[in-house]
């Protein structure tokens, strides 16, 4: 049981999914200029999040023969879980947060779905070059309007309108850069298994450049935003924007600099809740350094990454060479179901 709870604590990926349901909670605020009652907060944070573990549970289930071979330690290939279990596992999930979009409203429920839509659309695209990350970056612009759905007021803010339209495409931006990084990190497994990324497609330097060009945008759109947008904690909001900077920092020098991919995407993941975290402390002030810290105290070990196997978990992050997994994929081929080494 132990190994099974772990196993689902891995496929949710908390240090990815929880920033979901900040985006959508950070949606809310920006609407409402302030945080909406307890119970629709949560509503708001774990209808995405539900949404994302589902989008996780169906690509983990159609990845399985990659990751039978490039990620072998995943807990559908390693054995931790069934491919039956993480199906029904997505229906359960896709079923709660449609519960809870209902019962925030019906333009709440579509900007759900389009999101899910869109984290479906990502798990199907893999293999289409930029078209992916696209489908990732839309998926966080869906969770932005899903939250500013939830809560829209009849007469909206005078600063609306525009602005509001920038920062949803910042924060697309940012979803998209995250997930071209996202990719870079595994091109030799990826080109193993055939399947055609961003980085497989184009060539890492194309996407490395096209990469620290994003970021530049975002990260300077979002320092120059106070000039035009009246937030009601300019101080709290810089300041985060200011902390979120050091993550921006690291992630171009491991990116541009050292060339180390995985590094740079640990640093993007820290990076941004803290863009999110800035936004929400813009409205509600510097409470929202606790709603923005709290995912980096309760978020799983990056076994996204790899993973050095130790009793029945992968918490512990490591890259895995090809030899590890050829070496590995042999030993544990009957549980895999994989036959062998490449």
């Amino acid at each position: 049981m132990r190994t099974r709870c772990l196993a689902h604590l891995e496929t949710w990926r908390l240090y990815v999914s929880l920033q979901s349901g900040l985006i959508a909670l950070t949606g809310s605020a920006l609407m409402m200029e302030h945080l909406p009652s307890v119970n629709r907060a949560l509503v708001i944070f774990f209808v995405p999040t539900f949404g994302y573990w589902a989008a996780l549970y169906g690509s983990d289930y159609l990845d399985r023969e990659h990751d039978a071979v490039a990620k072998p330690l995943r807990p559908i290939p390693s054995g931790r879980m069934k491919d039956r279990e993480a199906f029904m596992a997505m229906l359960l999930s896709i079923a709660i947060g449609f519960t809870g979009s209902a019962y925030l409203g019906f333009v709440p429920t579509i900007f759900s779905s389009l999101s899910l839509a869109s984290g479906a659309a990502y798990a199907m695209t893999k293999s289409h070059g930029f078209l992916a990350p696209i489908m990732r970056a839309v998926g966080v612009g869906m969770n932005l309007m899903f939250g500013m759905a939830a809560t829209a007021p009849m007469g909206l803010p005078q600063w609306h309108g525009t602005l509001l339209v920038i920062i949803i495409l910042l924060f697309c931006l940012h979803g998209f850069t995250t997930s071209l990084v996202g990719q870079m990190w595994d091109v030799m497994g990826d080109r193993v298994t055939r399947i055609t990324t961003a980085s497989v497609k184009a060539g890492e330097k194309t996407v490395r450049h096209l990469a620290v060009g994003c970021i530049i945008v975002w990260q300077v759109g979002s320092l120059l935003l106070p000039l035009w947008t009246p937030l009601h904690s300019m101080s709290s909001y810089l300041t985060m924007q200011s902390l979120g900077l050091i993550w921006t920092s690291l992630a171009v020098g491991h990116l541009h600099i050292k060339r180390d991919n995985l590094q740079a995407l640990q640093d993007l993941m820290m990076q941004r809740y803290w863009f999110s975290g800035a936004f929400l402390s813009g409205v509600i002030g510097w409470s929202a350094v606790i709603i923005t810290y709290l995912p980096h105290v309760v978020r799983t070990k990056n076994y996204f990454f790899g993973a050095d196997r130790k009793g029945d978990s992968a918490l512990h992050g490591e890259v895995i060479s090809y030899e590890h997994t050829n070496a590995y994929t042999a030993r544990c081929g009957s549980r895999t179901g994989h036959p062998g080494p490449l």
